[in-house]
């Protein structure tokens, strides 16, 4: 299995949300942009695969490991790009773990809201990205519908596929009529449960998760854990009822719009309910991360902000 993400672009879906159709356009990309994204602990992430990844939510929210880290090259050192990361559905089924292995028990239970996290380093230049590995540790994953802390919802026992996104833009409003680009590493596949159910996925973690491991030898973990967040950078983390990339794009452009003009601290974005595609196994996978198929996207919608 390769490092290499398989690239995929989605076109956009017609929703409720929008108020006149996607006007799409075809650009040309140039030589001096051509970004490509490099999942970091690749090998760790292919052993943890091979079992069978799992990713623990809880209602207050679980963060995941191994974390999602990633390498950019072939930035335009001077322009300024935003990094953005989904987790959508792998497929349309729901799993049991059975026999010490996986297996399909059903059909999937209806989608949960979809959520979007951008990078809260963008925007920045392709040099500064370029000099560092980019780190979403800050994604917390949740079963709970009424989250109102911006975590990733999900469904327990159902399999999971995270998303890289880049974008080439200097201001977050612009993101709606931008290039974008997806970058999909299959390695990183999971199913999401209440409780692990493998206990090689569980040694796995204790043996690789600094966290885990002081927790069960010394009992430090959770307040190592707890400084480590409180530590970190601050998270931006985009709300919006459907899965589809540029509704997403909108819904944090009104977003902004709203905090120019309010002192409240948090917001929450508010759409109308659109059916989500899974994921679809892409029959392009290549060293090359240009995609074939990237568009401009202009349209508009009504984004209802509500304050927390």
């Amino acid at each position: 299995m390769s490092q290499y993400p398989i690239l995929r672009t989605s076109p956009p879906e017609r929703s409720a949300v929008f108020s006149r159709s996607h006007e799409l356009v075809e650009i040309e990309e140039t030589a001096e942009d051509e970004p490509k994204l490099y999942l970091e602990a690749s090998e760790l992430w292919r052993q943890f695969h091979k079992c069978g990844t799992e990713m623990v939510i809880t209602k207050s929210g679980r963060r995941m490991f191994p974390p999602l880290r990633a390498r950019c090259t072939g930035m335009d050192r001077k322009a300024k790009y935003i990094l953005l990361m989904d987790i959508v559905a792998a497929d349309d089924c729901r799993y049991k773990f059975h026999n010490s292995r996986w297996m399909v028990a059903g059909k999937a239970d209806p989608e949960m809201p979809k959520r979007m996290y951008i990078h809260p380093d963008s925007p920045a230049t392709g040099e500064q990205w370029m000099s560092k590995v980019v780190n979403f540790h800050k994604l917390k994953l949740t079963n709970n519908i009424s989250d109102k802390h911006g975590f990733t919802i999900l469904n327990s026992m159902h399999k999971y596929q995270p998303r890289f996104h880049i974008v080439k833009a200097h201001d977050i409003l612009t993101l709606p009529y931008c290039t974008f680009r997806t970058y999909v590493f299959s390695e990183t596949e999971f199913i999401a449960v209440t409780a692990y159910q493998n206990d090689k996925i569980t040694q796995l973690k204790i043996d690789n998760n600094p966290f885990a491991k002081g927790f069960r030898d010394t009992g430090n973990g959770r307040r190592e854990k707890r400084q480590f967040e409180q530590n970190s950078h601050k998270s931006v983390l985009l709300s919006s009822d459907t899965g589809d990339l540029f509704s997403s794009y909108c819904v944090f452009l009104g977003y902004i719009r709203k905090l120019q003009h309010s002192s409240h601290r948090s917001k929450e974005t508010q759409l109308t309910d659109v059916k989500h595609e899974p994921v679809k196994d892409s029959p392009q996978q290549s060293h090359d991360s240009r995609s074939s198929g990237e568009r401009i996207h202009h349209f508009t919608l009504t984004v209802f902000i509500m304050s927390v």
